[in-house]
């Protein structure tokens, strides 16, 4: 459950209001934000990497955590990196919510 600050509040009502002019029927929920996952020490990735068998992890720099899934399989990077990496958790967002209606 995710409690709404007062900015939140606002913005959620200001979208309610908006949508049940514009397109009545449309409903909002509040969702994480999304959130953009870096290495928290890229020298210790490259040698828990290097350790586990992995050569092709460098472009001019340290692949990005996609591109290392994308290598490694995600299981076998949860497996290697798992302590080192870092989702930082965004703030709340508000996208649309289908309520679907059974007949």
């Amino acid at each position: 459950m995710i409690l709404l600050n007062g900015r939140m509040k606002s913005l959620l009502m200001q979208r309610m209001l908006l949508s049940s002019k514009e397109n009545s029927g449309q409903a909002f929920k509040v969702v994480e934000g999304r959130s953009n996952r870096k290495y928290t020490d890229e020298e210790a990735v490259a040698e828990a990497a290097k350790k586990a068998g992995y050569e092709d992890i460098y472009k001019q720099s340290l692949l990005t955590i996609t591109n290392m899934e994308k290598l490694m399989v995600k299981r076998n990077l949860m497996k290697c990196l798992v302590i080192l990496l870092l989702s930082q958790a965004q703030k709340p967002t508000l996208v649309p919510y289908r309520i679907s209606v059974q007949k």
